[in-house]
């Protein structure tokens, strides 16, 4: 493109990793001074994470950036035994070599990812963290974000003392109880959204998510 520079080929120099509250931050720094950013998205997992990562460095020191989808694949490739910890991994490295990219041409990154599709993006609020409480303490806790003008909520379902129950039955009973007060408390306007976070095995989701189909959940 006329008048358009491309900027000169720079090299990894060095890789960080920063472990804060429940997440993993990585920084790669190149030569000319540009640092990409990235997270490691493996909940539960950040430490196991972070080794990945220290084990790919050694790989990535002194390679050009630039070469995103190169690196990937050969990172892929290598790591014979697949599985969430290596692919938190790549993608804290994959974003971090995007942001550098859109950081050294001087463009918001998804303008190489074909361009911005909105102008806004909608959001719902996670109500009910920590202890749980009752129905009515989660119902109350989902009527905040609506007043705080969330238009979509998300919980789980379960009191935090869920796995104590005795039967599957008395713990279906009281996820549906509590879905109940949330949909009767915000409206039928409001979405809902039930996170059930991986604590049922196929058969016991079916079961649960044709009882909260009269609720109108957004997602389960």
């Amino acid at each position: 493109m006329e008048g358009y520079n491309l900027p000169k080929s720079t090299r990894i120099e060095k890789i960080e990793t920063f472990l804060w509250d429940k997440w993993l931050l990585l920084k790669i720094h190149c030569e000319d001074g540009t640092v990409g950013i990235g997270e490691g998205g493996v909940h539960g997992w950040q430490r196991p994470t972070q080794t990945m990562i220290e084990t790919m460095e050694p790989y990535l020191i002194g390679k050009n950036p630039d070469h995103i989808e190169h690196h990937y694949q050969w990172l892929y490739r290598s790591s014979h035994f697949m599985g969430s910890v290596v692919q938190g991994a790549l993608s804290a490295i994959d974003i971090a070599l995007w942001d550098i990219k859109g950081k050294r041409l001087q463009v918001p990154v998804f303008d190489l990812m074909g361009g911005k599709t909105r102008d806004k993006v909608r959001c719902y609020m996670h109500v009910g963290s920590g202890d749980l409480g009752s129905a009515a303490d989660l119902a109350n806790d989902a009527l905040n974000a609506v007043n705080q003008g969330f238009t979509a909520v998300r919980f789980s379902p379960f009191s935090s003392d869920y796995y104590l129950h005795k039967s599957y039955s008395e713990w279906a009973d009281e996820a549906v109880n509590r879905v109940a007060a949330v949909r009767e408390t915000v409206g039928p306007d409001v979405d809902i959204c039930v996170e059930i976070h991986r604590q049922m095995n196929p058969a016991e989701s079916i079961a649960l998510g044709r009882r909260l189909e009269e609720f109108n959940p957004f997602f389960l």
